[in-house]
């Protein structure tokens, strides 16, 4: 990709007075990269897909010293362009220049009372091209280059103000800030496009004919008002209570603004005279809380009814005009969630052990869905707050010293840090309990995903595939398939109508885990150290699209699918790939349980091996530290996953519509070598 990162960073803090103290720090940065497209489908360029897809008897160069392709595509084949060529002849290069400031004065008005005011901002400058020249084409030797430019920028700044009280009297412990934000983003970005390139050499659109352009001007503010109270008597009893009055433009005028309290209890049993005459018990630390927390991340105007350019017909002639475009809906307001947490601190044997654990509950209510609606209303989805989701579950973390460093190990010293989540995820309510949402993970295949009352959010949705047919007679008898062959996929008949159609599509899987964990170790000798970093997750699914593409027999075939699909009774495979055919009256290759595969794995992460110089050493050279140090990341993953990474999601943070791989791009194994100096 070429990525190309240069950045800077300075922090100045001064005493500006005896009551007055200021600081400001900077951290400007400048990037750029080419942008190839890995991930994603063929037709779109997507290089993994194609490397997949490409029949490997095609050379990757011709004797003519033109690149390999299956261009014009045999009979019966969607075509290939060369991986190759796309990765040397698609341009999409793209640069940013980002500067992140703050700056802040604080102002000890008496000893125990202080206000502090802060200022900051994050300034963002993107700019991008993208060339696709005339012999990049899936249809023909020679198609039509094109050309986009996209420029933007933004701007966040944030305002933040607190008085702060802090007083200890006797036993009693007092902690109090009150305070007012404010923050507002603007941004702005032009984007061109143009076509008609009577050549390729001019790689820009001032080489073609501009038939496309726009500006998309925004802008969101929010308002808080904040406080917090936290209390200690003893040193044993805490309790801690905020309050959040936050107020957002994105939300309808009657409904701006939210409430959001939280409160929370401690108690230090550890600190108690009846813990003192024992040796077990080193630490005890009892925690509950609950309170609420707003979202408003639906992005800017969505509560207001907007306009679109339509044409109207007045007389004979063809009239430019407005249609609306979304619904105007003056009462959407904050999503919530309320979360109940309980937790437990605890350590023994001298700190040797220690283990926290929390059980916790969040709801997530007012939810911010987008919805289909009837089409006699002229418009397809409205934003709406409706539905709750639950998420509950296990959180457990645990330390050992296993070697400390004593007389009997030496300086060798040992320490493992592992935790573990168990997380259940449930849809509570909708607007009806029939209600159903379908979401799409990539447009090579609609409506993968579904969220309804009952299941987690975001589910897989399609077909389930009960087997291969291996007879005549197993067709005969089934009767739901009556154009099926021995070889064919056997459906699952979800309605029992004796029909195998779109009614048929029921819930097949998840993409959420049962569980997932980390475990550190970290070893030590003196001035050696070696950090080992693992993680995984058990127990969900990841929907392959590869294989869609990689198992009609008129595209290179994956050998998994080679060795295993359905050949004749004699050699019926293992029963998810059926015979070798492009289309066919049974549809072998619609979305269905037959791409789903288990996503478990366990993952070295990270491994470090570091040095300590001797500070005798450092000192000489007027250092106050030195470390030098090798990194490995992404070292080993093992899984039973059939792709490049059991991590994938070609739909990223979209929790509707997750864990679906149509040949993304893998994560990098790396190398890093380095020092640390402080002076």
């Amino acid at each position: 990709t070429g990525l190309k990162r240069y950045s800077f960073r300075a922090n100045i803090d001064a005493k500006a007075s005896k009551k007055l103290t200021l600081g400001v720090s900077l951290l400007p940065s400048y990037t750029s990269q080419i942008n190839l497209p890995f991930s994603g489908h063929y037709g779109g360029f997507g290089i993994i897909q194609t490397a997949m897809g490409i029949s490997p008897h095609v050379p990757l160069y011709r004797p003519d010293g033109s690149y390999g392709n299956e261009i014009p595509a045999p009979e019966g084949s969607a075509g290939f362009q060369s991986p190759v060529k796309i990765a040397n002849e698609y341009k999409n290069p793209s640069s940013q220049f980002r500067l992140l400031g703050n700056a802040y004065a604080e102002y000890e008005i008496l000893p125990a009372l202080k206000f502090r005011t802060t200022v900051g901002a994050d300034l963002n400058f993107f700019k991008n091209q993208i060339w696709v020249p005339s012999t990049l084409s899936t249809s023909a030797p020679v198609g039509i280059a094109s050309a986009t430019a996209t420029r933007s920028e933004s701007i966040n700044w944030l305002n933040e103000n607190t008085l702060s009280y802090k007083k200890v009297i006797g036993r009693h412990a007092v902690d109090v800030v009150g305070g007012f934000t404010a923050q507002q983003e603007t941004s702005n970005s032009v984007t061109a496009g143009a076509i008609n390139f009577p050549d390729d050499l001019v790689p820009n659109i001032n080489g073609g004919t501009v038939n496309i352009g726009s500006e998309n001007i925004q802008n969101y503010t929010i308002l808080s008002l904040l406080g917090r109270v936290n209390y200690t008597f003893n040193d044993k009893y805490l309790v801690t209570a905020t309050l959040r009055r936050d107020g957002s433009s994105r939300f309808g005028e009657n409904n701006r603004w939210g409430t959001f309290p939280s409160a929370s209890v401690g108690w230090r049993v550890a600190e108690e005279a009846f813990m003192k005459n024992q040796q077990l018990i080193t630490d005890l630390k009892l925690r509950a809380s609950y309170g609420l927390t707003g979202n408003n991340a639906i992005g800017n105007y969505r509560a207001i009814g907007q306009l679109t350019n339509a044409n109207y017909i007045v007389g004979d002639a063809l009239t430019p005009g407005l249609a609306r475009s979304s619904f105007s809906n003056g009462q959407l307001g904050w999503e919530s969630m309320k979360q109940l947490d309980l937790g437990l601190d605890f350590s023994m044997l001298n700190n040797r052990v220690s283990i926290t654990a929390d059980y916790y509950d969040k709801r997530n209510t007012n939810m911010l869905f987008n919805i289909s609606t009837p089409g006699a209303t002229g418009l397809t989805n409205a934003v709406v707050n409706l539905g709750e989701v639950q998420n509950k579950g296990l959180e457990l973390a645990l330390t050992t010293r296993n070697l400390p460093g004593s007389r009997s190990t030496g300086a060798f010293k040992w320490t493992t840090n592992a935790n573990i989540t168990f997380n259940r995820n449930k849809v509570l309510a909708m607007s009806t309990d029939a209600e159903r949402i379908f979401s799409t993970a990539n447009g090579q295949v609609a409506n993968t995903h579904v969220t309804q009352v009952g299941s987690p959010i975001g589910v897989f949705f399609g077909r389930r595939q009960l087997g291969i047919f291996q007879t005549d007679q197993e067709v005969a008898e089934y009767k739901a398939q009556p154009l099926a062959k021995p070889g064919d996929v056997k459906w699952k008949d979800v309605d029992g109508n004796g029909v195998i159609n779109d009614n048929d599509r029921e819930v097949i899987g998840s993409p959420h885990a049962k569980y997932f964990f980390g475990f550190n170790n970290t070893f030590s000798y003196k001035n050696f150290s070696l950090d080992i970093s693992t993680n995984g997750m058990v127990g969900y699914q990841i929907y392959d699209g590869t294989f869609m593409i990689n198992n009609a027999g008129v595209q290179n075939n994956t050998k998994y699918v080679y060795d295993n699909r359905w050949i004749s009774p004699q050699q019926p495979g293992d029963g998810r790939f059926g015979r070798t055919i492009r289309g066919g009256k049974n549809t072998n290759t619609v979305y269905s349980s037959q791409y789903l595969f288990e996503g478990s794995y366990l993952r070295i992460r990270t491994v470090t091996l570091a040095y300590s110089i001797p500070s005798s050493l450092t000192q000489r050279l007027g250092l106050q530290n030195a470390r030098v140090y090798a990194t490995g990341a992404n070292l080993f993953t093992f899984t039973g996953y059939r792709g490049y990474d059991p991590e994938v999601s070609v739909s990223n943070d979209n929790l509707l519509a997750s864990r679906s791989d149509f040949g993304n791009y893998p994560i990098a194994r790396s190398y890093t070598v380095g020092i640390n100096l402080s002076f």
